[in-house]
């Protein structure tokens, strides 16, 4: 049975390029018969159904470059066309991601045991911080102790990004997008929300190499979720599966 993996993404400035990177390293890793990319505006379900059902192997997964489950209508994507389509956790809440928001931070701070790093991401105003992607790796750089302090800010809800200023306790601060590339959220939206000029603003996650280990990390839980449980409707027994929200098209990250 030949397999096929899909990169989709949002259409912004670069983020071909960062697909096009992390297709090239899962073409060398030989994750899939075929390692293609696929991006939209604003409707994944509309914009990519015709592309996605022109690909030719018998079983395709999708991997959405998102961070938060509820930012891709997985579900609708998975039903686009008639062939066997498969979406992929997103990468947020993949443990590798904790080394690329590190290491976005490390290259714009000075010292970061004395530093305050902000780990920004877009949020969602129906959930709470502590059921957030971006929260979670917030959790876990505490837990390894190398910053003074760790902060997490959203643009769609509380802990709201304005706010951030008024808990930060050092003098140096960098702050991290929580994206997966360059978009009007990272260039202007949250330069504008935080109110003062922190040391260092990072990169969004990008191209960065963990990325794409959390990319083939999806694909192989997902091959192991879907052989375990063929029969479970609409997913795979025992992993959550990604929120079904229409567009998925919240604002404009």
């Amino acid at each position: 049975m030949t397999t096929a993996l899909v990169l989709v993404g949002r259409s912004a400035a670069g983020a071909g390029d960062v697909l096009a990177t992390h297709a090239a390293r899962l073409r060398e890793r030989a994750v899939a018969d075929e390692v293609t990319t696929l991006q939209y505006d604003h409707d994944p379900v509309a914009e990519i159904a015709d592309e996605l059902a022109a690909v030719e192997a018998e079983t395709v997964f999708v991997s959405p470059l998102v961070v938060e489950r509820e930012h891709f209508p997985a579900r609708d994507v998975e039903r686009v066309t008639d062939r066997t389509v498969h979406v992929c956790e997103p990468l947020g809440w993949s443990p590798a991601l904790t080394d690329a928001v590190l290491d976005r931070a490390d290259a714009n701070v000075s010292t970061p045991a004395a530093a305050t790093l902000v780990l920004v991401g877009l949020g969602r105003s129906s959930a709470s911080d502590r059921d957030l992607a971006v929260a979670y790796h917030a959790d876990r750089i505490r837990e390894r102790d190398v910053y003074a302090q760790v902060l997490d800010g959203y643009l769609l809800q509380n802990p709201a990004v304005e706010c951030v200023r008024y808990d930060v306790a050092t003098e140096e601060v960098v702050v991290v997008p929580v994206f997966p590339a360059r978009c009007q959220a990272t260039e202007e939206r949250i330069p504008k929300a935080l109110g003062f000029e922190p040391d260092g603003i990072a990169a969004p996650l990008g191209a960065h190499p963990r990325v794409t280990d959390c990319i083939q990390a999806e694909l192989a839980r997902e091959r192991v979720l879907r052989e375990g449980s063929r029969s479970v409707p609409g997913g795979a027994e025992g992993g959550p599966r990604l929120a079904a929200d229409g567009l998925g098209d919240p604002t404009d990250p």
